[in-house]
C-alpha cells in the first residue's frame, strides 16, 4: 500500500483513567476517517514512536490503517506529546475530565479486582494520580488551545448526541459519529482499557457504562475535597483556553452529596 494513503493526521485523547475513554475511543474507530480505538502506552521520546503508533493501530486492528487519523489516548503523565505535534496542525485532541468521587470510587474499585496493582487501591495514591493528572491536563490544553477540544466525560452519557456533533466538527469528519460502534478484535481484552462486558454491548447507553462505583470504600472527606479543588482549577483552566461545551453545560460547583469540607 502506498505510505501516502495512510493516515497523515493524528487524534490524542488526553483524560485519565476511568473516564469513559475506552467507550469513546471506540465510538471514534469506527468512524471511516479515524483507526484506532485502543491505548497503546507509547510514550513518545522520539520520531520513530509515531511510526509505532501505525503498527500498535495495526495489530489491533486487524488492518492497514485507514482514513485521515491515527487515534491514541494518553492516560498518564510519563506519556508526553510527540515533538515533532507539539505545535503541529496535524495534531487535534479531545480532552475530558470526570467528577473526582466517581473516579477515584471507580479506580479503587478496579484496585479491589485487580490486587496486583497496589496503588490502585490506596486512596491517596488513587488522589495524587488524580490531581496530577489534572494540573497536567490543564497544563497541555493552554498550550493547544484551539487544537483541543474540552468536555466533561459525563458528557459523553448525559448528552451523546450534543458532545458528538462537537466533536465531529471539532475534527473536521465529513460524516457525524455515531453512538452505535463497532465491537473490536481486542475489545474488552486486559491491558486494552474496560475489560467489562458492556464493551462490547457496540452502543453507548448510560447505565449501562457507568462502572462500578465502589461506595463501600471509605475515602477521607478532606481527600475528597482537595480533588474537587483541582477538578475545578482543571476545567476552568481548560475553557479558558480551549473550545469547549457550551459553558451552562459544564458545571463546576460541587454537589452537596460531595461537598464534605468548608
Amino acid at each position: 500500500m502506498n505510505l501516502h494513503h495512510w493516515p497523515h493526521l493524528y487524534l490524542f485523547l488526553f483524560s485519565h483513567m476511568r473516564s469513559y475513554s475506552t467507550l469513546l475511543s471506540h465510538v471514534l474507530g469506527s468512524h471511516r476517517e479515524i483507526s484506532g480505538y485502543v491505548e497503546t502506552h507509547l510514550k513518545y521520546r522520539s520520531r520513530l514512536d509515531l511510526a509505532r503508533l501505525r503498527w500498535h493501530v495495526a495489530m489491533a486492528t486487524g488492518a492497514i490503517p485507514t482514513g485521515r487519523y491515527l487515534l491514541d489516548k494518553l492516560l498518564h503523565n510519563f506519556m508526553l506529546i510527540p515533538r515533532q505535534l507539539r505545535d503541529s496542525p496535524q495534531l487535534r485532541t479531545l480532552i475530558f475530565v470526570r467528577k473526582p468521587e466517581a473516579t477515584l470510587r471507580s479506580i479503587l474499585h478496579l484496585g479491589a479486582m485487580r490486587p496486583t496493582v497496589s496503588w490502585y487501591t490506596d486512596p491517596h495514591r488513587v488522589a495524587e494520580y488524580y490531581c496530577a493528572r489534572l494540573a497536567w491536563l490543564a497544563a497541555v490544553g493552554a498550550h493547544l488551545r484551539e487544537r483541543a477540544f474540552v468536555f466533561p466525560a459525563e458528557a459523553l452519557l448525559e448528552d451523546t448526541d450534543a458532545l458528538l456533533l462537537h466533536v465531529t466538527h471539532h475534527l473536521g469528519l465529513a460524516t457525524p459519529l455515531s453512538p452505535h460502534y463497532q465491537v473490536m478484535r481486542l475489545s474488552g481484552e486486559p491491558g486494552y482499557g474496560d475489560v467489562s462486558a458492556n464493551i462490547k454491548s457496540g452502543s453507548i447507553r448510560r447505565r449501562g457504562f457507568e462502572p462500578q462505583s465502589g461506595h463501600s470504600i471509605e475515602i477521607e472527606p478532606a481527600l475528597l475535597d482537595r480533588c474537587y479543588r483541582a477538578y475545578r482549577a482543571c476545567m476552568m483552566t481548560l475553557v479558558d483556553w480551549c473550545p469547549s461545551l457550551p459553558r451552562r453545560e459544564i458545571t463546576l460547583q460541587q454537589p452537596v452529596a460531595e461537598s464534605l469540607v468548608a
